[in-house]
C-alpha cells in the first residue's frame, strides 16, 4: 500500500505587505522592487490590481514571476478600499503593512519597525515613520516631521494624521482586524478612516511615530491625495465622525490646509471652530498665527457675500510661542 508523505504546514509570514494598483504600470515596478529589496525578508507580499487597463498586471505580474512571496490578487470593484479589503482577508502575517503602488520604502523599512513594534506593550496598535515627500519624477521635495512620541486618538486626529500617509505605517494585524475594513463608500481619506477607527474601536488604542525617514511619498496630479474638492469633502466627513465633542483642535490643521489649497468656505467654516479654542490660545502657536492670517484676509470676501459687517477674533495677545495641539508623549506608556 502506498503512503501519502505528510506534509508539513507552512508557517504563516511575519509581515503581509498590501499594495492596491490601479493604472499604475510606470510606478510599480519601482514600488514592488523597493518591497522585495527589504532587509527583512520574512513576508507575503499581495498586489492586488483594481480593474487597471495601461498594462498594469501585466506588468505586477512579470515581476511576481520572479518572486514566490509575491501573490497578484484581482479586485473588480473600484476604490482602494476595495482592494485593500481583498488583501486583508487573505493577508496571514502577525503584522500588516500598506505601500501604495507610487511610493518606495527604503531598504530597512521592514527591519526596523518590526523590531521596534516587537519592543512595545500590547497596547499599542503600530508605529509609522517620517517620509520625503517627492514630485511626479521622483525629485525631493520636502520631508514631513511631525513630532516623534505616542499618539492617541485625540492627539493622532488634532496633528490631523501625523504619519502623512499609508505607506509609512507597520501595524500588529491583531490589532486591526476586529475594527472591520476600510469604508469603500469614501472616494477620498480611506486610509485616515480606517486608522482612526483602529484607534478608537481596536483593542490597542496607541501609534508610536519614531523619526526615522523609510518612506519616499510621491505626490502626482490627478492621484486621490491631489484631488481638493474631494479630499474636503471627505474631510469633513471624516473628522465629523471621529470628533462627536466637537473638539476645537480638530480642525486647526485642516482649516489651515483647506485656505492653502483655495477653498476659503471650508477654511472659513473650520477656522470658525477651532477658534472656539480661543483665539488668544492659538495665535501663540506658528499654525495658529498662520489661520489667523488666513482667515482675516478671507473675512472681507465671506461679509460682502453674506452682507455682513466685518466682524473678527479680536486683537491678539503678545504672542508667546507655544503649540496649542496635544503633545504626544515621548516614551511607550
Amino acid at each position: 500500500m502506498d503512503t501519502i508523505p505528510c506534509m508539513e504546514p507552512v508557517a504563516p509570514p511575519l509581515v503581509s505587505v498590501i499594495t492596491p494598483a490601479r493604472d499604475m504600470r510606470r510606478y510599480v515596478r519601482a514600488t514592488m522592487q523597493s518591497v522585495l529589496d527589504q532587509t527583512l525578508t520574512d513576508f507575503e507580499y499581495l498586489v492586488v490590481d483594481n480593474g487597471s487597463t495601461d498594462g498594469t498586471l501585466a506588468e505586477i505580474e512579470a515581476i511576481a514571476a520572479g518572486d514566490d512571496r509575491v501573490r497578484v490578487l484581482h479586485e473588480p470593484r473600484p476604490g482602494s478600499g476595495a482592494a485593500r479589503n481583498r488583501a486583508l482577508a487573505e493577508a496571514r502575517g502577525t503584522f500588516v503593512a500598506f505601500v501604495d503602488a507610487d511610493d518606495v520604502w527604503l531598504p530597512t523599512k521592514l527591519e526596523q519597525q518590526v523590531a521596534q513594534l516587537q519592543a512595545l506593550p500590547a497596547r499599542y496598535c503600530g508605529v509609522f515613520c517620517r517620509s520625503v515627500t517627492t514630485d511626479e519624477d521622483g525629485t525631493d521635495r520636502f520631508t514631513y516631521t511631525p513630532p516623534a512620541g505616542t499618539y492617541d486618538l485625540r492627539s493622532f486626529r488634532a496633528w490631523f494624521y501625523p504619519a502623512g500617509n499609508g505607506s509609512s505605517f507597520l501595524m500588529r494585524h491583531d490589532a486591526v482586524r476586529p475594527v472591520g475594513g476600510f469604508d469603500e463608500d469614501l472616494d477620498n481619506l480611506v486610509d485616515v478612516e480606517w486608522v482612526l477607527r483602529v484607534l478608537r474601536d481596536g483593542p490597542a488604542p496607541l501609534f508610536l511615530g519614531t523619526p526615522e525617514v523609510l518612506v519616499r511619498y510621491r505626490r502626482r496630479p490627478g492621484s486621490v491625495s491631489t484631488r481638493t474638492e474631494a479630499r474636503m469633502r471627505a474631510m469633513e466627513t471624516v473628522l465629523a465622525r471621529f470628533d462627536p465633542d466637537g473638539d476645537p483642535l480638530t480642525w486647526l490643521r485642516p482649516a489651515l490646509m483647506a485656505y492653502r489649497s483655495g477653498r476659503p468656505d471650508e477654511g472659513g467654516r473650520w477656522a470658525a471652530r477651532a477658534g472656539r479654542y480661543g483665539w488668544h490660545r492659538l495665535v501663540r502657536s506658528g499654525d495658529g498665527r498662520r489661520l489667523l492670517a488666513f482667515h482675516l484676509r478671507a473675512l472681507p470676501a465671506r461679509h460682502a457675500a453674506a452682507g455682513t459687517g466685518p466682524a473678527g477674533p479680536g486683537p491678539a495677545r503678545p504672542v508667546v510661542t507655544t503649540s496649542p495641539y496635544p503633545a504626544p508623549t515621548g516614551a511607550p506608556r
